[in-house]
């Protein structure tokens, strides 16, 4: 079977994008509850991973995540396309309680495309897959801390983590992405 030139082109162009993020500097995690730029110091490590540094750039609570704020830090996984980090978690009724958590793995992405306003985009969509051993973690929701020690007493209410969020490569496609997740 001979395939023109045309054909294979056309396909290249046509079929999703199945390449991984291999450098991760400069990238945007959008959500509805924000946008939040990833930062990567050096090379890659003897296992294919970044160091990251992830820092808000808009939020929907800027009261408690004002811009530059350092909500998390970690890895990359070239391999998995996984974050690995400790999240900063805030308090609000005890803002001296406020720390960097547990480490623990995020969702996978994986490249898709997006419509907004009737041009496509591509971009990095969490998937609810995983490897085995790096599923994200359970989190607490309702929880009763101590005012003097900072430790967590109890939960109320745990939640599963979800899919939702994406990664992209430029600033405007990130404003564009989170008005239209927003709406």
């Amino acid at each position: 079977m001979k395939i023109s030139l045309f054909t294979v082109i056309l396909l290249l162009f046509t079929s999703p994008v199945r390449a991984n993020i291999d450098a991760i500097d400069g990238m945007y995690l959008v959500s509805t509850k924000g946008i939040s730029q990833v930062s990567s110091s050096g090379a890659k490590d003897k296992h294919g991973n970044y160091a990251v540094n992830i820092n808000v750039v808009e939020s929907v609570y800027p009261k408690y995540y004002t811009k530059g704020l350092l909500i998390a830090r970690g890895w990359w996984s070239t391999t998995t396309q996984q974050f690995y980090t400790e999240d900063y978690h805030i308090r609000p009724q005890f803002p001296h309680c406020n720390a960097f958590e547990e480490f623990s793995w995020g969702f996978p992405y994986e490249p898709t495309i997006v419509v907004i306003a009737n041009k496509k985009y591509p971009v990095y969509k969490k998937i609810s897959s995983f490897p085995e051993k790096r599923a994200p973690q359970k989190y607490c929701v309702d929880e009763r801390v101590s005012r003097s020690t900072c430790r967590r007493d109890r939960c109320n209410k745990w939640e599963s983590p979800k899919p939702n969020g994406y990664l992209v490569s430029s600033r405007s496609l990130a404003n564009s992405l989170f008005a239209n997740l927003r709406n």
